[in-house]
């Protein structure tokens, strides 16, 4: 998982904007993706300006929400994820590899199996009368 920036990084990002360093920039000098920089001054900067502690201010107010897990918050994916078993999401992350890589390869066909049926062409065995 990546690291958030720390407040030395953002001081230095505020410097850089005042001096008018461009963002690919800022990341080398700082030792980070440049997407890393540029999502930083998308959500704490208007194009021109850029305040540290305001944008430190903010991470460390969105670091403390809470945060409900996709799979727990939907729980259709999550039935879906977990497969027919119901056997719980733990294990290794080879495993939930496998589980995504199946699911992609039925949904299409799924969801084309639902598109037939409302299309009047049937599925097997023909339909509701």
């Amino acid at each position: 998982m990546a690291q958030r920036l720390c407040a030395s990084e953002r001081a230095h990002i505020e410097t850089m904007v005042e001096m008018g360093v461009g963002a690919g920039e800022m990341a080398r000098r700082l030792g980070r993706c440049r997407s890393t920089v540029w999502q930083e001054l998308r959500h704490n900067g208007d194009g021109s300006t850029y305040r540290a502690d305001a944008a430190q201010a903010g991470a460390e107010v969105r670091a403390l929400r809470p945060r409900v897990p996709r799979l727990a918050a939907d729980r259709v994916l999550g039935d879906a994820v977990a497969g027919s078993s119901g056997e719980p999401l733990e294990g290794s992350l080879p495993n939930l590899a496998r589980r995504v890589a199946a699911l992609r390869e039925v949904l299409p066909r799924v969801a084309e199996a639902i598109a037939d049926g409302l299309s009047g062409d049937g599925l097997a065995g023909g339909g509701y009368d």
